[in-house]
């Protein structure tokens, strides 16, 4: 039962519904607290893509579309996005049919989890491609 209680604690300290809080704190016995932090990011904003082209936004989905699902196609986007020096995210934005002032709000809204989840004694680890074990924390 502590245990229960301590989690819960620690997620109250995220100013997130507590699904979310618990992923992040789950990643961290699964060692991908960066990609699961990321995830939640990319989930808080509204409107990934913008275009009103059909033909364009298929092609783009083909390109970011990632095999493991929905998820897993958010945390490519940001990937990819990131991948990009800083001059050149706005075309890629452009060019991936990607809302930038969206992008904008995620890494914001990033830097903001972070920092809660330094503050909740969570070290930042990173799983680097392997999307299984973000996969997992969001069955916790």
């Amino acid at each position: 039962i502590s245990f229960l209680v301590n989690t819960g604690k620690m997620m109250a300290r995220f100013p997130l519904d507590p699904t979310l809080s618990r992923v992040i704190i789950h990643a961290a016995t699964l060692g991908c607290v960066q990609e699961a932090v990321a995830l939640t990011s990319m989930m808080s904003i509204d409107n990934v893509f913008v275009t009103n082209n059909r033909k364009l936004l298929e092609a783009a989905l083909k390109r970011l579309r990632h095999s493991d699902g929905d998820h897993a196609t958010l945390i490519n986007i940001w990937k990819q996005f990131h991948a990009n020096p800083k001059a050149r995210q706005r075309k890629w934005c452009r060019d991936s049919c990607v809302n930038f002032k969206a992008m904008q709000k995620a890494i914001d809204t990033n830097i903001q989890l972070l920092e809660y989840t330094k503050g909740a004694d969570i070290v930042i680890t990173s799983n680097e491609d392997d999307m299984e074990p973000l996969l997992q924390s969001l069955c916790s």
